[in-house]
């Protein structure tokens, strides 16, 4: 009986189709990738410390997407 319901509770799971949310993960991923250098720049901007982190935090970007974009 025991190897009734677990060939039972195994088939039912097999057979079952599963709804995921990958759609979910790809959508805050995105926003993620575009909120968190958003915000690094913006801190560039309002933090007054007397340094060109501004002109840093560009140059620094534009390199890591040039390799990043030539790596693949």
């Amino acid at each position: 009986m025991k190897h009734f319901l677990l060939i039972f509770l195994v088939s039912a799971f097999m057979f079952t189709p599963v709804r995921s949310q990958h759609k979910g993960v790809e959508i805050s991923g995105d926003v993620l990738s575009l909120a968190l250098p958003a915000a690094a720049f913006t801190s560039t901007i309002t933090w007054k410390d007397g340094e060109k982190s501004t002109l840093r935090f560009i140059g620094a970007m534009g390199m890591s997407v040039a390799i990043t974009y030539s790596l693949k």
